[in-house]
């Protein structure tokens, strides 16, 4: 019980904003179904710790993708969701984002396109250079590259099967819209008819401000 065990230099008194953060941190294991009732691990947090992502929700993301045939396409995508930016700085990066993203329904779309075209480029010497005179962070996009495989190492050890056989399906996006919204239901937005705004499906459990 995070509540009530002794941690190393823990003080008599827990402030208030701490209790709050257990108790949400608790909450969301339990909705995630990583822990039962009693506060015990499940079988599926055990399952979730394996994925070694960096939130409880990103290894639920790609579990469920596993069910719904979509997580090499899901492992693309969140390895754009690691610190740093797709496209460069300045004018160069602010137009090459205009000419990607044209016609993409959004940045699902936008970042697995992205990647085909890396991973896909005839010439790897000029592959840097040339995405760099498109606006693209070259560096950025060989990170996404590693992160990814790190992702889908961990599913290739339960199954025995190397994901990365086949290409990126586009045809699957819709597949991982819907698993990240059953995932991590708390982040859906929709928005208002009205004034255009982007507002929280539920307020009530919306965990930003």
């Amino acid at each position: 019980d995070l509540a009530s065990f002794d941690w190393l230099g823990k003080s008599q008194d827990v402030a208030a904003s701490d209790r709050k953060e257990i108790e949400r941190a608790s909450e969301i294991l339990r909705k995630r179904g990583a822990l039962d009732d009693d506060g015990d691990i499940t079988h599926r947090g055990i399952e979730l710790d394996g994925f070694r992502t960096d939130t409880v929700d990103l290894a639920l993301c790609m579990s469920e993708s596993d069910a719904f045939a979509c997580t090499l396409e899901m492992a693309t995508f969140l390895a754009f969701l690691q610190p740093g930016q797709p496209f460069v700085r300045g004018d160069t990066g602010a137009l090459g984002y205009v000419r990607w993203r044209k016609d993409c329904y959004d940045d699902l779309e936008l970042y697995l396109r992205l990647f085909h075209h890396w991973t896909s480029f005839p010439e790897l010497a000029k592959r840097d250079e040339w995405f760099k005179s498109q606006g693209v962070n070259a560096r950025f996009l060989a990170e996404v590259e590693a992160g990814r495989e790190g992702l889908i190492a961990n599913i290739s050890r339960r199954t025995h099967d190397r994901l990365s056989w086949r290409s990126l399906d586009l045809k699957r996006l819709h597949r991982v819209r819907l698993v990240i919204a059953r995932c991590i239901p708390e982040w859906i937005y929709v928005q208002d008819q009205t004034s255009g705004a982007f507002r929280p499906h539920d307020p009530a459990k919306c965990p930003c401000s």
